[in-house]
């Protein structure tokens, strides 16, 4: 079997490498043990959280921001660009959750946790998984850290599953000369797409109110 690079980064599974991009997550130099410390600290948390800001329909809590903010200061930016491209990341996440349940779409517990075991089974075939191992060591346990992984793909698969469908309806209209040009027109199409649900959202920051 061909082994895959498994990125399972936090507030995203690798679905979403937004905050997180492959490419520095791939360095050597990135600190996989701090980051995957962050990541249990959030899981051990538990609950809820105050909100950062507050939408139409959706929430963002004021420790999503802060983990993702996290990653970001990992990467070596300074608090100010740090924090505006987690708020950004984290309100333009919630927004396209929040879409994609008005337009219709759910997921059963029962396929997230095929999802997230298919995930688990390839993480020793993973090219990267002597970095996976660092993450996942810092939780409690292992099944800790998949529960955790458990309850962030609860709602990413529900917007993969609306962007899949999205990216069906683009490929059936578009036609391109190459790879290079349909990737290019795809992800403006999907840069677009998330700046019109996160307008839709109407985000108002509350946490210093």
């Amino acid at each position: 079997m061909k082994k895959k690079a498994i990125w399972i980064s936090g507030i995203v599974i690798l679905i979403l490498c937004l905050m997180i991009g492959i490419g520095v997550m791939a360095e050597s130099s990135f600190p996989f043990k701090k980051w995957g410390k962050t990541l249990n600290d959030y899981y051990q948390k538990k609950e809820e959280g105050l909100p950062y800001a507050v939408g139409k329909n959706g929430m963002i809590t004021i420790e999503e921001v802060k983990v993702a903010k996290s990653s970001y200061l990992l990467q070596g930016m300074d608090e100010d660009e740090a924090e505006k491209l987690a708020a950004d990341y984290c309100m333009k996440k919630e927004a396209l959750y929040q879409k994609a349940l008005r337009e219709g779409y759910s997921i059963t517990d029962q396929e997230v946790w095929d999802y997230v075991n298919e995930l688990r089974a390839h993480v020793d075939e993973a090219i990267n998984k002597d970095e996976m191992r660092e993450i996942i060591s810092q939780f409690d346990s292992e099944q800790d850290y998949w529960n955790f992984q458990f309850s962030l793909c609860k709602e990413e698969l529900v917007s993969k599953k609306y962007v899949e469908q999205l990216r069906a309806v683009f490929e059936s209209e578009n036609s391109f000369d190459n790879e290079e040009e349909h990737d290019a027109a795809w992800r403006e199409y999907h840069n677009k797409l998330k700046e019109e649900v996160l307008k839709e959202e109407n985000f108002q920051i509350v946490k210093d109110k």
